[in-house]
């Protein structure tokens, strides 16, 4: 007969295990939005300070609020047309500019690249929960 007993310090292996997904969604959660953060450009620092990370059932909510996050991040339309005027209407440094039409803007890559930078430390998060330092 064998007998088989692994410890840690505090909690035993399988309480740790049952236990991982959640540490480490938060854990590489947390990684995400401080390399998302890095990687938001900055005019105003509105954007960058925007991001938050809120907890849900079973998952990590990564939200911002400012109104043109989404088309930083995703882009927008390659040329932008007046719809109901002729000319599109600008205000800039007190002038007053009329346009045809004006480039959109290209998408950034922001939340990809914060993935892929954190991804090396997701095994290393990994291995500290199991080992239980």
């Amino acid at each position: 007969m064998l007998n088989v007993q692994i410890s840690g310090p505090g909690l035993s292996l399988p309480q740790r295990l049952f236990r991982i997904p959640d540490r480490l969604v938060e854990k590489y959660s947390k990684d995400i939005l401080r390399e998302i953060k890095r990687e938001t450009p900055v005019r105003s620092g509105r954007m960058r300070s925007g991001w938050e990370l809120r907890r849900g059932t079973k998952m990590w909510r990564l939200t911002n609020k400012v109104p043109y996050a989404r088309f930083v991040v995703r882009g927008t339309r390659k040329v932008i047309y007046p719809r109901t005027r002729k000319y599109l209407r600008f205000v800039s440094m007190g002038k007053v500019w009329y346009k045809r039409w004006v480039r959109g803007q290209r998408p950034r890559p922001i939340l990809y690249n914060a993935i892929r930078r954190a991804r090396p430390r997701l095994a290393v998060a990994m291995r500290k929960i199991l080992m239980g330092v």
